[in-house]
């Protein structure tokens, strides 16, 4: 199963998690999320929720732009 379903407006992401944290200087809350590759291994992603991350919207959006950074 994909985590993502491209659509022209959003990405879905079923099974996002939203974490409170405590003792954290900056961040209250945290995302995770992982999906499964095509080659059976998983790939985990953790976003804080700082700066322009006010969601899990953004926090997705943000994982997706530093995917495609890094293998540029």
């Amino acid at each position: 199963m994909s985590l993502f379903r491209w659509s022209p407006r959003i990405a879905q992401y079923p099974s996002l998690g939203e974490i409170p944290l405590t003792g954290h200087r900056d961040a209250k809350r945290a995302y995770a999320w992982s999906y499964e590759r095509p080659d059976g291994k998983r790939r985990f992603f953790a976003v804080l929720h700082v700066g322009g991350i006010t969601g899990p919207r953004e926090a997705v959006r943000a994982a997706i732009v530093a995917e495609a950074r890094r293998k540029q």
